[in-house]
């Protein structure tokens, strides 16, 4: 019934965890089984991979506002993303708070430029359009585009050419040389319908190889050392905004899945998710001070966490870069 290289890695002594041992049986034969083994019992079913089991659970709280309301998140142990369990019903409430309202952004002029860029970017979850702004008075590009659904309740052409839509990514037409998802594609439902619709988006690749229609995720990368030591008071859990807490491998297979290709994962470190991770687990979100009262004795604390992480491919952030395959 098991695989024999299973069981041989079994009899060798290879794999003593119990649990590690029978998901990996699951993986390599067919999800029907595990149901059969956990009958009577209620079941999960990653949104990514489609693996079925009984995973381990989180009970995670809203920090950020300080509703503290509970979420239930789970872990596959297949893809090794972190996900939450049910959407909630009605999210506008999650997303009372000044990080996610909108305000009208710092615009400048246009430079004047010999050859101005004429790439069409798009940025999805694009807030005021800050980001977007700040490309055009630098490299003078005139083909900027943003989509976001939360912060945006109208369509909106600022003086310097850059249009910003209340639209999700799935309502987005047309073609684009860059598509840039920073910290936002974690908090998209379906992903599946993201990867399918960023392979819509992105520009058929062309000859010319410095210039390849690109794709570039910036997103918090799971698991890390900050996860490790915080566990569910880590900052960038961010539930229930953060449907999805994607793993390097996920990320890899998704993009696979669709016709794409990852083609870097640049590691990232960041101090300000562990500064306010410490701040959660001390439960004094409430009047929070964003400043650090001792900045020695974080510096040390930070650059420890750094080396960790490094020591073990562990960092908290990841920038990739995704092509047509």
């Amino acid at each position: 019934m098991y695989p024999n290289g299973i069981v041989y890695e079994a009899r060798k002594g290879k794999r003593t965890n119990t649990k590690e041992l029978f998901f990996k049986f699951i993986v390599e034969t067919d999800n029907d089984l595990i149901e059969e083994a956990y009958k009577g019992k209620a079941l999960k079913e990653c949104r990514i991979c489609g693996t079925k089991g009984d995973f381990d659970t989180y009970e995670c709280k809203e920090f950020l506002i300080g509703l503290r309301h509970n979420f239930l998140y789970f872990e596959c142990s297949s893809c090794e993303t972190l996900q939450i369990d049910e959407y909630p019903n009605d999210m506008r409430s999650f997303y009372n708070h000044n990080q996610y309202k909108y305000n009208k952004p710092d615009i400048k002029p246009i430079p004047k430029v010999a050859q101005q860029d004429k790439r069409m970017i798009l940025d999805v979850g694009c807030g005021n359009g800050q980001w977007l702004c700040n490309l055009a008075s630098s490299i003078g590009s005139v083909n900027l585009f943003g989509c976001d659904d939360v912060v945006l309740d109208k369509d909106i052409i600022y003086p310097n050419g850059v249009k910003l839509y209340n639209k999700s990514l799935y309502e987005m037409t047309g073609e684009y040389d860059v598509i840039m998802l920073n910290n936002s594609i974690n908090r998209i439902i379906n992903p599946h319908e993201v990867f399918k619709s960023l392979k819509r988006l992105l520009k058929a690749s062309n000859k010319d190889i410095s210039d390849v229609p690109k794709i570039q995720i910036i997103t918090q990368k799971f698991p890390n050392v900050a996860w490790d030591i915080f566990n569910i008071y880590w900052h960038q859990l961010n539930a229930p905004r953060h449907y999805y807490l994607y793993s390097e491998k996920s990320i890899k297979q998704l993009s696979r899945q669709y016709g794409l290709y990852v083609k870097e994962a640049k590691q990232i470190m960041s101090s300000y998710p562990i500064y306010l991770s410490r701040h959660y687990q001390a439960d004094s979100v409430a009047n929070i001070d964003y400043g650090f009262p001792n900045q020695q004795e974080f510096t040390n604390y930070f650059n420890l966490l750094s080396e960790m992480s490094k020591m073990v491919n562990k960092h908290d952030y990841v920038e990739y870069t995704i092509i047509h395959s």
